[in-house]
């Protein structure tokens, strides 16, 4: 397994207190490389330019919910590794 500090993590949530919960523990986990984005459209907008190895994403958000964000990689080949 390589390096946490080298993985690349994409925080999706539309609540800032998750966000920072869910990087706080990541980083006191050793993980360094995280982004954090405040809905789907955003996310997927970021991933297309950026691929993270690890998505962590709430489920009900406004604009793309998470079933969305999903949906959306799944149909993107660049982010199927």
């Amino acid at each position: 397994m390589p390096d946490r500090s080298d993985f690349s993590v994409l925080i999706v949530d539309d609540q800032p207190s998750a966000r920072t919960l869910l990087r706080a523990g990541l980083e006191y986990l050793g993980f360094s490389n995280i982004t954090e984005c405040g809905d789907g459209v955003e996310a997927f907008k970021h991933l297309v330019q950026s691929p993270a190895q690890l998505v962590i994403s709430d489920l009900t958000m406004p604009k793309a919910d998470g079933l969305v964000l999903l949906a959306a990689i799944r149909k993107q080949p660049a982010l199927e590794k």
